[in-house]
């Protein structure tokens, strides 16, 4: 009858007072080299490192094909103290978990080195506790092939390259699930965290990302989804400041990025981007993108949409809130879009319910399969400027569709309103229509409508239905405002300019930068 035992796991102990020749079986048998640990360890052993400074060690997982299974992975673990790794060898890996799977690293300082912690073509790797600091590459390295990690309440910082960097490439097997919550990123001359090509199924949670004020060096993404392939990714409850790009979204669908605060950005806070290329498996998208319950405070621009190669799908903004903005809440420079922009129940821009648009006025936006390129509900209005209204087209089966920009306002109490103009010519003579347009809202309720572009101080007659409504007087700047209630089915309206002043009450002025794109 044969017999078949597996061995039961062990711990072991390490401390730099430590003497190889001893067992590693107690703290006090403590070995000296980190070297000699390894060799001592197998599957589901635990390495317990004492406080201490090991210069020009590594951890070499690699050299002594040291790895764990499901149930029982190889740990290294702190003992006490802070036991950090130090000025290891030129251009070598601090910690090296390659081609080993389920292996934790917890505790461990690791600074001025090459690259903290490299792992590539394995899986179940855990870093959780720790320190990276000073590498001249990457504070921490997935690279190419590696699937199932999770780094957790650990502090990266000041690294040459990237803090957290995920790389695959273009003809290689996705890389699955991963989880990066907790810690604390900073000072990368790269990218704080960059998802390069194929990562996919990611949670980035309840991080703090950010670059100190006495930090010199460049200053790039924070977040990068990088490259393409870069998909299922959720965001949410990250605190990104003190940078100028904290979000970049590249060649990617299928990403939530909810309950984030960015603040005290040089930059844009989102930027969604893509480029056509043949080796992806989808070109040129960013498909189903779901910006929501995030506070995007004290920015240049809130959301940038870049690239004439673009592609946009499903992009929604729902339930945030945009605060000191310096240029534009949402500046859309090139790319095509399939579907319309969502907006739904946002707080925009000092609590005004102003949207700032910019239109990069040189390149094309296409819109295929829509009518507008922007749709808003809730009590929402949209401010677009600098806009060539040439360069803005709607794409439908049959024809090309202008939209025209015109300087008029509207304002429903609630829910939203579709305005269509049919003239806008405030150069016509005395007694002709100047503005022309049709109004159906959603609200129920009252509709203020701003016209502007007006004479100065003049009157204006203005007809519901071909009916006289009101009338009023042109403030200082050449705008009107009026309101209309009691809404149950579409109106036709009409400005024309009248001599008969004595009916008409001045407005307040609501500012120069009410437009709102019609069509």
């Amino acid at each position: 009858m044969a017999l078949s035992t597996t061995a039961s796991a062990n711990d072991y102990y390490v401390a730099t007072w430590g003497d190889d020749a001893h067992t590693g079986l107690t703290h006090e048998q403590s070995v000296r080299s980190l070297d000699h640990a390894l060799s001592l360890m197998g599957t589901g052993d635990t390495l317990y490192m004492s406080d201490g400074t090991w210069y020009g060690e590594v951890l070499d997982f690699v050299g002594h094909d040291l790895g764990g299974t499901s149930g029982n992975p190889v740990t290294v673990k702190a003992y006490d103290g802070n036991p950090t790794l130090s000025n290891g060898p030129s251009q070598a890996n601090m910690i090296d978990t390659s081609y080993q799977d389920w292996i934790t690293i917890d505790g461990i300082t690791v600074i001025n080195g090459y690259q903290g912690y490299h792992a590539s073509w394995n899986s179940h790797l855990v870093i959780r506790n720790s320190t990276f600091s000073n590498m001249r590459m990457d504070g921490i390295n997935f690279w190419r092939q590696v699937s199932d990690t999770l780094v957790e309440n650990t502090v990266v910082t000041n690294c040459g390259e990237h803090g957290i960097h995920y790389y695959n490439q273009l003809d290689e097997e996705i890389m699955y699930n991963h989880v990066i919550r907790n810690n604390d990123i900073s000072n990368s001359a790269h990218n704080l965290i960059d998802l390069h090509t194929r990562i996919s199924n990611v949670l980035v949670e309840n991080n703090e990302l950010y670059f100190t004020s006495d930090y010199s060096d460049l200053k790039q993404v924070g977040l990068y989804l990088h490259n393409g392939d870069t998909d299922n990714i959720t965001i949410r409850n990250n605190y990104f400041h003190d940078q100028p790009r904290p979000l970049e979204i590249f060649n990617s669908e299928d990403v939530v990025i909810e309950y984030n605060k960015f603040e005290d950005i040089s930059g844009r806070a989102l930027m969604l981007s893509s480029f056509n290329d043949g080796s992806y498996d989808n070109n040129a998208r960013v498909h189903n993108i779901y910006f929501r319950n995030n506070v995007i405070d004290n920015a240049e621009h809130a959301v940038l949409f870049w690239g004439e190669e673009s592609i946009y799908q499903n992009i929604y903004f729902i339930n945030n809130t945009l605060l000191n903005i310096g240029y534009s809440d949402f500046y859309i420079h090139s790319g095509t879009f399939k579907n319309p922009i969502i907006l739904e129940d946002n707080l925009p821009r000092e609590q005004s319910k102003t949207f700032t648009f910019r239109v990069y006025p040189s390149e094309a936006i296409s819109l295929i399969d829509s009518s507008n390129a922007i749709m808003v509900s809730d009590d929402e209005s949209i401010t677009v400027c600098d806009v060539d209204a040439s360069s803005i087209k709607v794409e439908s089966i049959d024809a090309y569709l202008t939209i025209n920009t015109y300087p008029i306002y509207a304002h429903p109490t609630t829910g939203h309103v579709n305005v269509e103009v049919y003239k806008y010519d405030t150069s016509l003579p005395q007694g002709e229509i100047l503005v022309d347009f049709t109004a159906k809202s959603t609200d129920g309720g009252s509709v203020v409508f701003t016209v502007d572009d007006l004479q100065p101080n003049h009157c204006y007659d203005i007809k519901m239905d071909g009916v006289d409504f009101t009338s009023k007087q042109a403030d200082s700047s050449g705008q009107i405002q009026f309101t209309s209630s009691e809404w149950s089915r579409e109106h036709s309206f009409s400005v024309q300019e009248t001599t008969y002043s004595s009916y008409f009450s001045t407005t307040a002025d609501a500012g120069s930068d009410s437009y709102i794109v019609l069509g």
